[in-house]
């Protein structure tokens, strides 16, 4: 008969709640390695994967294009948010785009805040926020996006360019 020879196993201590005995885990050697070798992810990668896994709304998107194209990593929010929409505006006009970041931009910006991408850079003499920026993980990197993310985000400024209506018809 042959013998099966098992990996070494770490021995693990954990207790049982109902008779407060310690009980022994054996826990495989490599299994056990193998979880300390994980590294978490950093924002710049978590950044990354949430534009390619398609977990960004549009709105986002072209938020993201607006701080790449004018270069503003410090975005208007509280009682200065009227007027980054006011630049948002002229910025879509200029270059052709619905206006689906100008109405929907406290929207956006508080998705990017949730997603945990910006942090408050200024604020009111009463403690309120009226800047964010974009934290410096990310910013120091979104210059550096692969190439399918900004394949990702060009898809969205595409799909919400105003196209003329007479190009659209058919004859």
């Amino acid at each position: 008969m042959n013998e099966i020879t098992l990996p070494k196993h770490n021995l693990v201590e954990a207790s049982d709640s109902k008779s407060s005995k310690n009980i022994e885990i054996e826990v495989p050697a490599k299994l056990n390695s193998d979880v300390e070798k994980k590294k978490p992810l950093g924002l710049y990668e978590k950044f990354v994967i949430d534009i390619s896994s398609g977990k960004l709304m549009d709105e986002e998107l072209v938020l993201l294009l607006y701080i790449l194209a004018t270069g503003r990593i410090k975005l208007g929010t509280g009682w200065q948010e009227q007027h980054e929409a006011k630049r948002i505006i002229v910025w879509e006009e200029v270059n052709e785009i619905r206006n689906k970041l100008s109405s929907n931009y406290a929207s956006a910006l508080g998705k990017f805040e949730v997603r945990g991408y910006t942090e408050v850079s200024a604020v009111t003499s009463f403690g309120n926020p009226k800047e964010v920026k974009l934290k410096s993980e990310i910013a120091d990197n979104i210059l550096y996006l692969p190439e399918e993310t900004l394949n990702i985000i060009n898809k969205a400024i595409n799909d919400n360019k105003i196209v003329d209506e007479e190009e659209d018809l058919l004859f």
